[in-house]
């Protein structure tokens, strides 16, 4: 018991780190094995889930769990039974579980107190986790409204891994072209996207000076 108990402390003093590199695995790692043919998104997805649940506390890291936990059941029964009503389902509910983390990974990065690791870890987390929530809403998007993209350069499927990677392309205000949103709707969850994204950064960046600054006129 009391391994568990330091393995758990130990977790959760570097929750945000190991949360941003299972992030990193998922939009790094998962696009290059699909090119070789091993689509594995949605595991890493599932690890995300995992990650953010085990570093929440009290009865949201228990509800956590539990969504973490029906997404798997959802994704694994979807793909038995393939029913697209259940991969709506974990769609939804790693929507849900990603805001959730986003909302508590953003609260600790911009709390007062010493700036560490944990806070920019913290920060990062919430930047990659709002480029993954949109990108699983855009392809929740194409279910209900088939045709909401078009690709420039081929003709091929609105993919999972093509959603993420229009999302972060809208995030980072990059503009490729190669990929397009022509439904309305669709337009204007981009426009909202992209304007969170750079507002954040801006807010963020703002925050973390103004913590360290006043951490530093504390330590003189």
């Amino acid at each position: 018991m009391t391994i568990i108990r330091r393995l758990t402390h130990e977790y959760r003093q570097r929750r945000f780190a190991i949360l941003f590199y299972s992030l990193l695995l998922t939009i790094g790692v998962a696009p290059l094995l699909h090119a070789f043919g091993f689509d594995l998104i949605q595991g890493f997805l599932a690890l995300n889930l995992v990650a953010a649940a085990l570093g929440a506390t009290g009865r949201r890291g228990l509800g956590m769990l539990v969504l973490a936990a029906l997404f798997g059941g959802a994704r694994l029964a979807g793909a038995a039974f393939g029913a697209q009503a259940l991969f709506t389902v974990s769609e939804v509910t790693w929507i849900i579980v990603g805001f959730f983390a986003a909302f508590g990974a953003l609260r600790y990065a911009l709390h007062r107190g010493p700036v560490n690791r944990e806070h920019i870890y913290a920060a990062l987390s919430v930047y990659i986790l709002i480029g993954l929530v949109f990108g699983i809403i855009y392809i929740l998007y194409e279910r209900i409204w088939p045709g909401s993209f078009v690709a420039i350069s081929d003709r091929a499927a609105f993919s999972f891994s093509r959603a993420v990677y229009f999302s972060f392309v809208t995030l980072a205000s990059l503009g490729y072209g190669d990929i397009l949103p022509v439904n309305e709707a669709v337009r204007g969850m981009a426009i909202l996207e992209v304007v969170g994204g750079q507002l954040y950064l801006v807010v963020l960046v703002a925050r973390l000076v103004s913590l360290y600054r006043a951490q530093e006129r504390h330590q003189q």
